[in-house]
């Protein structure tokens, strides 16, 4: 059956009559919607040993050399067992040597070995897996070996299973109490049984972009060039935005802003907030500025251009964008700029929305075709069913490796930069090549990938206190009751805040700590 006749199917149109719908007297023509739509190149990638490689048409590469290969830090080792379980230090051992090795053939330089005193364990109690102050205290220790070096370590973190408070515990240890990288491996995936290469290739990348390397760019890339005359002299900001509900009008919200800092765009830092429930940033202003003074610390000035992709709201809340965020965005920017020399120009500065949650699918009209074949990566369809007035496209700027690839909604609610429209387009889709921890295209811009996947991260700090306010309080008030609501918001939010420390380690700001 082809997909025209599984609609038709569907919707109860079998036959091109549907009889509630006729005695309104509506027709309809049995055939989807045909649409005209054209597929964007994919962008050479730029990796170690000045080579180049173009993707294959599942958009994936292969390279054996990071662009910038960083030294991996000094790595400690913390395996976390149940009490009555034995110890897997052997197998441990073997595990980490992979890991150097799998990092030494990309480039990196690593130690010979981890020194035995940097062999930890947490022991759970029997049967207790909810219990997890041992790892908190070993974290405490790991702090007070650390002290106040600037470079942070890497703790490569075994865990018995994936119980989410044993994972959430460790995040917070590493990323607040101890102020170190942490990367999570599974016991069951690599002591119990043998991963792929290809799961150490994984962990290779990861550990390279946290220690402060590259691993590939599409910075060479002519059009790039074209459009921006001074790219790869760091004049170009990709910046990505955020907010993650813990499911309730009445507790906390999550919000993340990040930005790049160099011509890859392929190392976002992140700035982290907790707010009271709501779509919007109220803090936007404030990281804004951090991100863009970081920028001039690293770069001796200010972005010329800043494109931000704010993900996670939908088309009802553009206004509130609008009249809110990016009023925010510009006064970070007015402000940055007095601080300047005279005559210092302001960043120009273009803010696209991100749209995932949609039910638009587009398939391929070619009847040499399976009916269930996807659209090819790089397909662009802006029109027909894109806004009449405004400026919106769909991008697929990946290969669904998986059922039905599902294509990113984006919106362009200011454009300073002036871009045409194949432009905007041309450039989203180059993006999306420039994810650090894979290597192939990823589905939508990666600093708004980057700003979720922070969101995800910083959950972890809170989850505890949320889990307690859960237990505390089973039931919120009506959501008619709005003062009673807006009240209950406000305590949960400063219970929270007076519950523990909320914030990253001052150590973790200039790194890929989340990734």
């Amino acid at each position: 059956m082809d997909l025209q006749n599984q609609f038709a199917t569907m919707f109860g149109l079998t036959g091109g009559v549907n009889s509630t719908l006729h005695q309104f007297g509506i027709t309809f023509s049995p055939g989807l919607l045909k649409v005209q739509a054209y597929q964007l190149p994919r962008p050479q990638i730029q990796y170690g040993g000045n080579k180049r490689a173009d993707p294959k048409d599942d958009t994936s590469w292969n390279m054996d050399r990071l662009l910038k290969a960083a030294r991996l830090p000094r790595c400690l080792v913390l395996e976390i067992k149940s009490s009555d379980t034995p110890s897997n230090l052997e197998r441990i051992r073997d595990t980490v040597a992979r890991i150097f090795d799998s990092c030494r053939r990309l480039g990196m330089i690593t130690a010979g070995r981890v020194d035995s005193n940097d062999y930890l364990t947490a022991e759970l109690p029997t049967h207790g897996d909810s219990d997890v102050q041992s790892i908190i205290e070993r974290f405490n220790d790991i702090r007070d070996n650390v002290g106040e070096s600037d470079n942070p370590p890497i703790v490569l973190c075994f865990l018995p299973s994936a119980n989410p408070k044993i994972y959430n515990a460790v995040k917070r240890g590493g990323d607040i109490i101890a102020g170190v990288l942490t990367v999570c491996l599974s016991c069951d995936k690599v002591i119990y049984k043998r991963a792929a290469d290809a799961y150490f290739t994984n962990l290779a990348l990861k550990l390279n972009l946290k220690s402060g390397g590259v691993n590939h760019s599409t910075q060479g890339e002519l059009k790039l060039r074209n459009i921006f005359r001074a790219y790869e002299r760091n004049e170009v900001m990709l910046m990505g935005a955020d907010v993650s509900h813990s499911g309730s009008r009445v507790l906390p919200s999550i919000t993340a802003v990040v930005a790049t800092y160099e011509a890859s765009q392929s190392r976002p830092y992140a700035s982290i907030d907790i707010q009271k429930n709501g779509e919007m940033i109220q803090k936007l202003k404030e990281g804004f500025l951090e991100r863009l003074r970081l920028f001039k610390k690293k770069n001796s000035k200010l972005p010329a251009s800043i494109v931000m992709f704010r993900d996670g709201v939908s088309e009802s809340q553009y206004k509130e964008v609008m009249n809110e965020e990016i009023t925010k965005m510009e006064e970070a920017l007015q402000e940055c700029v007095r601080s300047e020399p005279r005559g210092t120009a302001k960043p120009k500065l273009t803010v696209v929305v991100v749209g995932k949650r949609h039910q638009t699918r587009f398939f391929p009209v070619n009847p040499g075709i399976r009916d269930n074949i996807n659209t090819p990566a790089g397909l662009v369809v802006d029109r027909g069913v894109t806004a009449i007035y405004e400026r919106d496209f769909f991008l697929q700027a990946h290969h669904a490796i998986m059922g039905t690839a599902r294509p990113a909604h984006y919106f362009v609610l200011q454009d300073e930069n002036g871009f045409t429209e194949s432009q905007i387009q041309e450039l989203t889709n180059i993006w999306s090549y420039t994810f650090g921890r894979s290597m192939r295209s990823v589905s939508y811009a990666p600093t708004a990938y980057c700003a979720d996947l922070a969101c995800g991260r910083a959950r972890a700090w809170i989850q505890p206190g949320i889990d307690a306010i859960r237990a505390a309080r089973p039931t919120a008030p009506p959501a008619s009751d709005k003062a009673a609501v807006d009240e209950l918001a406000s305590a949960n939010l400063r219970t929270i805040q007076d519950g523990a420390t909320i914030q990253l380690h001052p150590r973790l700001r200039e790194t890929m700590w989340y990734i």
